[in-house]
């Protein structure tokens, strides 16, 4: 009897089973059903071995039912192996858990037809000693076989079918796998006494192991916790079986004991990462260098634990009692997303949100977040849809000379329209687009929007000097603006001394050293410049001095306060006197009423922009204004 192959298998799935049960894992789908495929190429493995013995001796010390016992538990474990192959695939290609199990109870009745089928029908045994020649035949094996086949294809066919939604090197390995047991079944086939299809199924058990079920595989080798891979299954199994969990990311702020979002200080690192791991009741995962997701699995054991986590970021860590300030996001029903996508949306857009504007280090992933950020994605649309349907417009607020008696210039300001027609404000977009990447897009648009204005014909009757164009920070810290604007003005023949550019103190704070560099450049060609929303910031009068600043632009909120505090009109007072004393020229915003202008104008205000005038108006509308008001 020539049971070396099969010998070789056990002890090869022997050491996989012994490292598979080692590893920490997280229940998934896939784990529990390649923990099923194992124990059963390990079953069938075991059921060969002893089948071979029984044949060696049935009718001497082995009776001949317990001979066709074994023979045919064998046959049907071989049946099992490709069900349980097909149903690994299955876990990942069907993610909606109703359609996973309709799939898995119409196989499982073709599964027990052919288990009837086998049990019912005849086997034969050949055994010759002499030249150890052992095989079983006849209308069970060969139901086995076509069963057992159409099994294997019939996974082939469904990870052709599903090849988009599977995981790639999920889909590669099980085609290898596949690949290698159809090869041990037709070899075996064609050639009884080659009995190899157990050791095909160890081998590509082996495969799949090596590829995808090592439990390392979904760890990280930096922190030991379950890496982002991990995390996106683990998310998506939750939400497939319709439970609700809870959620706590740990965001750690740059310190001098992190580099590179890595903790530096070794005591404290090992530390944290102990008391994160040692959470019995969560899964801890790494989602990016700095940041670490706990899950879980019952809400209550969240807002039991969640206090406990804050409170003791607030004791140190290590023994240098290292002290890292956290951020934490907290989403304690996880039914405020429907679905994985829109869950790590939310905890992508609370990242970006809660280090600019959260000085207390805690957010809550609610309803009213949620509402929020779906806001944000409909803005998010139109001003893609409006970019690339050229339906972004340019309004002008008129901007009135005292000195002169004349609408001498304009503040050119977007506006965006929505599918229905509607307005969208800058307030709602600028921010969006400024946050996705949109904004030199968007700021490109609306300058040659202004430079082609400036260029037509119904301009040159208007008798204005020059035309306000607002830069965002995201422009300032561009390093070819200047190349890029100066081409514009080139290609539409606009004089650049027509065109004024706004700069924020945010602007010069977050990009000095590359805002200067472009400032530099077009001034050269002509472009002025102005401070806009002095007043707002901390309004250091040091930007005035180093900025190549023509004009200063005084904020509403500045002007309104110069009509209701008596301290307001001290500080207006004084820098109106530095500023104009150094040349420059100011812009009063949000001058509402005729005894606002009146006051304005008794202090020497340079240009007055705001309603009193006019709000921001179209084009069309804003040539008939200048017309009629000349």
């Amino acid at each position: 009897m020539n049971i070396v192959v099969q010998c070789c298998g056990v002890a090869l799935m022997v050491i996989l089973l012994y490292f598979y049960s080692r590893g920490i894992k997280l229940g998934l789908y896939t784990e529990r059903a390649f923990q099923r495929l194992m124990n059963v190429t390990m079953l069938a493995l075991l059921l060969d071995i002893l089948s071979n013995y029984f044949i060696v001796n049935r009718g001497i010390t082995v009776p001949e039912l317990a001979t066709e016992v074994v023979c045919k538990a064998y046959l049907i474990s071989l049946i099992t192996l490709p069900l349980c192959g097909l149903s690994y695939i299955c876990a990942d290609i069907y993610e909606d858990r109703k359609k996973f199990m309709k799939m898995a109870k119409i196989h499982f009745v073709i599964y027990m037809i052919s288990v009837i089928t086998i049990i019912f029908t005849e086997i034969k045994y050949h055994y010759v000693a002499d030249i150890k020649e052992l095989y079983t035949y006849g209308p069970s094996v060969m139901c086995t076989y076509a069963f057992a086949g159409f099994l294997i294809l019939d996974t082939i066919v469904l990870m052709v079918l599903h090849r988009d939604s599977l995981n790639p090197i999920r889909r590669r390995a099980m085609f290898v796998w596949m690949a290698i047991w159809l090869g041990s079944a037709v070899i075996q086939f064609f050639n009884n006494q080659l009995l190899v299809v157990g050791m095909g199924a160890v081998l590509g058990c082996t495969v799949v192991y090596l590829l995808l079920e090592n439990p390392d595989s979904n760890r990280d080798r930096n922190t030991g916790l379950f890496n982002q891979n991990a995390l996106l299954q683990y998310f998506k199994q939750l939400y497939n079986q319709g439970d609700s969990f809870s959620v706590m990311t740990i965001l750690l702020e740059v310190s001098e004991y992190m580099e590179d979002g890595k903790i530096t200080d070794s005591s404290a690192r090992f530390d944290l990462l102990t008391y994160i791991a040692g959470l019995k009741d969560a899964n801890a995962f790494t989602n990016a260098e700095d940041e670490v997701v706990l899950v879980f699995a019952k809400q209550e054991d969240f807002h039991v634990l969640r206090e406990n986590i804050e409170k003791r970021f607030k004791h140190g860590w290590g023994k240098n009692r290292v002290f890292i300030k956290p951020y934490f996001i907290n989403i304690p029903d996880s039914k405020v997303a429907s679905n994985t996508d829109n869950l790590l949306y939310y905890m992508k857009y609370v990242r970006y949100y809660i280090k600019k504007h959260n000085d207390c280090g805690v957010m809550y992933v609610d309803e009213a977040l949620t509402n929020k950020v779906h806001h944000e994605l409909a803005i998010e649309k139109t001003l893609a849809i409006a970019l690339e349907k050229d339906k972004v417009d340019v309004f002008y607020q008129p901007i009135y000379s005292i000195k002169e008696k004349r609408f001498n210039s304009a503040e050119a300001l977007v506006r965006l329209y929505d599918e229905n027609g509607n307005i969208v404000m800058p307030g709602d977009f600028i921010p969006i687009a400024e946050k996705n990447g949109m904004i030199l897009r968007l700021g490109e648009t609306v300058f040659r929007k202004v430079c082609e204005f400036i260029s037509s014909d119904e301009f040159l009757g208007l008798n204005i000097d020059y035309i306000e164009v607002n830069l965002s920070v995201e422009q300032c810290s561009y390093e070819f603006l200047a190349r890029d604007y100066i081409d514009i003005m080139r290609q539409y023949g606009v004089e650049p001394k027509r065109i004024n550019l706004e700069i924020t103190e945010s602007a010069v704070l977050s990009a000095k050293g590359t805002l200067l560099a472009n400032l530099e450049a077009l001034q050269k060609e002509g472009v002025t410049f102005s401070l806009d929303d002095f007043g707002t910031g901390q309004s250091n009068l040091n930007y005035i001095v180093d900025m190549p600043v023509d004009v200063v632009k005084f904020d509403r909120g500045m002007t309104q306060a110069y009509f209701e505090s008596e301290k307001a009109k001290y500080v207006m007072n004084a820098a109106m006197g530095m500023i104009q004393g150094m040349g420059l020229m100011i812009v009063s915003e949000g001058v509402e009423t005729k005894e606002q202008y009146e006051l304005l104008e008794e202090l020497n205000i340079d240009l007055i922009q705001g309603y009193y005038f006019s709000k921001p108006i179209p084009k069309d509308e804003f040539v008939t204004f200048i017309m009629e008001n000349h």
